[in-house]
């Protein structure tokens, strides 16, 4: 995936308005955790987001393990992390304010970046009631767990090695609980 940076040249804005994207820049590095100095590969001259899972052309032991690494990450953002955000939604449903599932607006000097007390980002009543009927519809499922597999497209034998560890997962209920796992994204 090809590394994106903004095409704007810093050298050639005014002071105000390199100073604005540079507080965007690292305002935008911060919330989404990005090392903008971070090493990255040049594939065919092109910068890249993250390291291949492998530069050789033959099998490499070490590979193995990075394509382990790489499948447990997409496994867990697009089944648990996917499923927990949004059917969690209900939790704070009423809080327009900054449970806003993007309808945030905002016509003052910080647009829909401005503070909570800011009521001009909160949408209208009949926008907020609708916001409020979708996040209870949308992340109410309760469909798709791995334990159930009620499609039977789960392998029992991954399902028998969650309850194996189950303890050592759960982390005496610390950790991730295995009956909230989902096999699928359900939103």
């Amino acid at each position: 995936m090809p590394l994106f940076f903004s095409d704007v040249d810093l050298e050639k804005l005014s002071e105000t308005e390199r100073a604005v994207a540079e507080e965007r820049l690292d305002w935008y590095a911060h919330r989404y955790n990005f090392n903008l100095k971070a090493p990255r590969e040049k594939i065919n001259g092109q910068l890249k987001v993250i390291s291949p899972i492998t530069m050789s052309a033959s099998f490499n032991p070490d590979d193995l393990d990075n394509l382990k690494s790489v499948c447990r990450y997409c496994i867990m953002i697009s089944t648990f992390m996917h499923s927990f955000v949004n059917e969690h939604q209900y939790d704070d449903i009423g809080e327009v304010l900054y449970n806003s599932l993007g309808l945030r607006f905002g016509d003052g000097e910080d647009g829909v970046m401005a503070p909570e007390s800011d009521r001009r980002i909160s949408p209208d009543p009949l926008r907020a009631t609708q916001m409020m009927w979708f996040s209870n519809l949308l992340s109410r499922t309760e469909y798709g767990f791995i334990e159930r597999n009620e499609e039977d497209d789960i392998n029992p034998k991954f399902v028998e090695g969650l309850k194996r560890y189950k303890e050592k997962i759960e982390l005496g209920g610390k950790g991730v609980l295995i009956k909230n796992i989902e096999s699928r994204t359900n939103i």
